[in-house]
């Protein structure tokens, strides 16, 4: 498979530059459908149904791809590439961009774009994308990327960041868990550091010095075996009670957003809690049907109980950070 060094509609014959006939045949095609009304992503669809080659094995059109080809001005002709469309149909076909832009006057600037944490779809999982339209009534809405499931929620920024806000104000520190992990097994390295201080602390006389050491690695070890759970809790206790905008506070204690068809959400935290509001009634949105008292906190995983911290030679448990 090559790939292009050369616009879309055009080729090297005799090492000069000259168009492609088939394929300006189907530039001239998507700029007569874009000004006739079709959006970018009606055509691209529509080339991938018929599967027309982008280059040599690739049908993969894309509205990035048909913007490409409508903002590029080489088409008007230049010394070195033979001009495909004139300045009057460019002209329109910028004019016709600029009408159809809805995001022209948004304010990049709120907080609903400094939200980096992934939104997935109650459908199939995938990640959704917030979309705005100045057209509609509801102007924002969120689209699940799947091609196959492409699932349309419609809410506003303002609904859904109070909403985001109002389960994060439920999260207090004593509320924040321990993530469920599996049951600790120590390395082969810490097995050999364990090994080697139960036989130093055997000794008649030990250099207490080595000792220390000794045992100081192995816990470091351990700790390092055990996984991020106990920074996890630690941050998301530091936060609680925060007053940074709600974004930032999503982004530092969230790793997942759940949205759901009627207009209500669930947070995952950093330590795999999952955040969920009270559902009165059981809803056809994707959602686990589950009763409660108010806000309840729930925790991923079949386990209750915690696993202990192995003390640093192996035995006993280490206290519990709170």
């Amino acid at each position: 498979m090559k790939n292009r060094t050369l616009p879309y509609g055009y080729c090297c014959k005799d090492g000069v530059i000259v168009i492609e006939p088939q394929e300006s045949k189907v530039l001239k095609r998507i700029f007569a459908d874009y000004l006739g009304g079709s959006s970018m992503l009606t055509i691209a669809e529509q080339l991938n149904r018929e599967k027309i080659e982008y280059r040599d094995g690739v049908t993969d059109w894309n509205k990035g791809r048909l913007k490409h080809l409508i903002d590029n001005t080489k088409y008007l002709g230049t010394e070195v590439y033979p001009p495909i469309i004139d300045q009057a149909t460019y002209e329109k076909m910028r004019k016709t961009k600029h009408g159809r832009n809805t995001q022209k006057n948004t304010n990049k600037a709120q907080d609903i774009f400094k939200l980096t944490v992934p939104v997935r779809c109650p459908s199939c999982g995938d990640r959704m994308r917030r979309r705005h339209d100045s057209r509609c009534k509801c102007q924002e809405r969120w689209t699940c990327e799947n091609t196959a499931c492409r699932l349309r929620i419609e809410i506003s920024d303002a609904e859904l960041l109070t909403a985001l806000a109002d389960l994060l104000g439920t999260v207090t520190a004593d509320s924040i868990k321990m993530p469920v992990e599996s049951p600790y097994e120590p390395s082969t390295e810490v097995i050999r550091l364990n090994n080697e201080i139960s036989r130093m602390l055997d000794m008649a006389e030990t250099d207490k010095a080595v000792l220390r050491s000794k045992m100081t690695e192995c816990l470091a070890r351990k700790y390092k075996e055990l996984g991020n759970g106990c920074c996890a809790v630690q941050r998301l206790k530091a936060e609680v009670g925060s007053t940074a905008d709600i974004a930032e506070r999503l982004n530092r204690t969230v790793s997942e957003i759940r949205l759901y068809t009627d207009k209500t959400a669930d947070i995952i935290l950093l330590n795999g809690q999952i955040i969920r509001k009270e559902q009165g009634h059981a809803t056809d949105n994707g959602r686990p049907s589950e009763s409660g008292a108010g806000n309840r906190t729930d925790r991923i995983g079949q386990r209750k109980r915690e696993n202990p911290l192995p003390s640093p030679a192996g035995g006993g448990i280490l206290p519990r950070f709170h």
